[in-house]
């Protein structure tokens, strides 16, 4: 099933080079652009406060710009099983189907709200502890490194095109 919402974790498109500094990936920074050219809705999930996300997304110009332009909303959220609360009824709103939505996470939480919600998910796995449990758990088409995100996430949208 074509996906039409996709939900990205903060961490998973901007990296946090230093406290309060982020930037993108100049490869991601032009598909996420191509994604909404191409009718895909984007949101961007944190567990940063609103206002400390906020100042980081402002910190760096091209980052702000990413996050203003290409996503459709920016969500903080502290409670992880409430996290995909406005993601669905986004989805609601817009006449989204479960079926059509994928969130790209890199917390076990991420994976435990995703299959509470019933969407698809796909690990974005590093070599933090909690990610390992997610690498145990996920198929390997269900898990990608962060530095093959581009190239992952290409592939799975064409993928899931049917």
């Amino acid at each position: 099933m074509k996906k039409k919402l996709l939900i990205f974790r903060f961490e998973n498109v901007l990296i946090d080079i230093n406290p309060g500094q982020y930037y993108i990936q100049k490869k991601l920074w032009k598909l996420l652009r191509e994604l909404k050219k191409d009718g895909y809705n984007l949101i961007l999930i944190t567990s940063l406060g609103f206002e400390s996300t906020l100042r980081a997304v402002t910190s760096m110009e091209d980052v702000s710009e990413v996050v203003h332009t290409h996503f459709d909303k920016l969500i903080s959220s502290h409670q992880p099983d409430r996290q995909l609360d406005e993601p669905l009824r986004f989805a609601e709103k817009n006449k989204i189907e479960l079926d059509e939505i994928v969130y790209f996470g890199n917390y076990y939480s991420d994976y435990q709200a995703a299959q509470k919600a019933g969407i698809d998910f796909v690990g974005v796995i590093d070599h933090l502890t909690e990610t390992q449990l997610l690498n145990k758990i996920l198929p390997d088409e269900k898990r990608v490194h962060p530095i093959l995100f581009e190239e992952f996430l290409q592939n799975y949208l064409e993928l899931t095109k049917v």
